[in-house]
């Protein structure tokens, strides 16, 4: 099988795909992939991969072939969801901050023009 796209994609050889692939079957973690095939490719990376060598050489879907790496993968995906909420939370809440601080810059500058 020819995976010459995941070698252009993600700068990946022969070897580490065997080692993917040989991690698919034995149901390792994203972590414990990209340690054994010595990868600098993020977990992200290392699923798409891992996806993609599912649908093409197996036939089956990565949660067919190695339910392990899908779990990871979700986990990373709720962790990201919940980091994403905080950092909206926050955004909020500054924005919230700087009305406050305008509508007080703004009493004021009207309080001193009135009072003069």
């Amino acid at each position: 099988m020819d995976f010459s796209i995941l070698s252009k994609k993600y700068g990946i050889n022969d070897d580490q795909i065997d080692i993917v692939m040989s991690c698919m079957m034995e149901d390792a973690d994203l972590t414990e992939t990209i340690s054994r095939a010595g990868l600098t490719l993020s977990k992200e990376q290392v699923f798409a991969v891992a996806s993609f060598i599912s649908k093409s050489f197996f036939g089956e879907p990565i949660d067919n072939v190695s339910p392990a790496m899908l779990i990871e993968r979700i986990a990373i995906s709720e962790e990201n969801t919940e980091i994403t909420k905080e950092k909206i939370e926050q955004t909020r809440e500054m924005k919230r901050l700087k009305a406050m601080e305008e509508d007080l810059l703004l009493f004021y500058a009207e309080k001193i023009t009135v009072n003069g």
